[in-house]
């Protein structure tokens, strides 16, 4: 099903994979135990320690419809919130690209499609903490979570719910996970600060996209991609 490839370093696995993705096929795993200059979300650095985290990129080579792509963020982190589940842990999803554990991040997510002149593949990067080294006070991890999986099993058990729920996205049954997504989601129904906004509370996100932001009694719409949290009050 999946083909891992499997480096001791790399600059970073999204940034490897986009460079080489005429070489890949559907499905091909870059899995790194050490990162020179791995990225998030609007090209923040991540850096982690050698083995300590899963560092790891999975290509997709299957048409998608560009106004679907932004749905892949769901997919993986239902994956990841099952993950979770499954080893006891509650996870919330917090949008537009991280999984959090109380107040705590535990998972970054970045996906990255490359078009030369049509769509050439769709890179999602995923950074799961699962060993406590080099963490900062923000962040936590499966092993202090009570986690039992070290970061090959961490890897290989986010990658069978990735599948079962890739299924699914293709298969038309976005809104399955899109409601899990929306059940386990960090700032639902909670009042943040907004810039240009102001105190807003979060809705759902919807199947196209978007964001509820309730102010009043007005409701704007931000799309998840452009969702940057100020604070929470």
């Amino acid at each position: 099903m999946f083909h891992i490839h499997h480096f001791e370093s790399i600059d970073s696995t999204n940034t490897y994979a986009k460079k080489n993705i005429s070489d890949f096929n559907h499905y091909d795993v870059i899995w790194a135990d050490y990162q020179t200059h791995g990225r998030g979300r609007r090209d923040h650095q991540w850096m982690a320690p050698k083995q300590a985290h899963v560092m790891a990129s999975i290509i997709i080579k299957e048409a998608i419809e560009a106004n679907c792509i932004q749905q892949l963020t769901q997919v993986c982190a239902v994956s990841i919130w099952q993950l979770c589940q499954s080893q006891g842990i509650k996870a919330k999803i917090k949008w537009p690209n991280d999984i959090y554990v109380g107040d705590k991040k535990l998972v970054g997510i970045l996906i990255e499609a490359v078009f030369e002149k049509e769509l050439q593949g769709i890179v999602i990067g995923t950074g799961i903490n699962v060993k406590e080294e080099g963490l900062p006070s923000t962040a936590t991890c499966l092993q202090s979570l009570g986690s039992s999986l070290d970061i090959q099993e961490t890897l290989e058990s986010y990658l069978h719910y990735f599948n079962e729920n890739y299924q699914l996205f293709k298969t038309g049954k976005y809104e399955q996970l899109l409601n899990i997504a929306n059940e386990h989601a960090y700032l639902r129904n909670k009042t943040v600060y907004l810039e240009g906004y102001g105190n807003v509370e979060i809705g759902n996100l919807l199947e196209d996209g978007r964001i509820e932001i309730n102010q009043g009694n007005q409701t704007h719409y931000i799309h998840v991609n452009e969702f940057t949290l100020a604070r929470k009050c």
